[in-house]
């Protein structure tokens, strides 16, 4: 039986996604993180990843995930 739909395993490649992930674990990043380079482009990887697939019958999960990807990048 194949896995339920969870957006940050099926659209960033989160192998054992979080319930409440941080905006570090949303980016793949290091907690310790400060380059404000590097965090713009992890945000700009992963927002061009989500971006990439159709959101279908997850539409909703697509534009909030895409929100929280978005707030990360501006708040780190």
């Amino acid at each position: 039986m194949p896995e339920a739909f969870h957006p940050l395993r099926d659209w960033l490649g989160i192998a054992s996604p979080p319930e409440q992930p941080n905006y570090y674990q949303l980016l793949s990043l290091d907690p310790s993180e400060t380059n404000s380079e590097a965090i713009k482009i992890a945000a700009d990887r992963a927002l061009a990843q989500v971006r990439s697939h159709r959101p279908g019958t997850h539409a909703r999960q697509w534009a909030q995930l895409l929100d929280e990807l978005t707030a990360a990048k501006q708040c780190l």
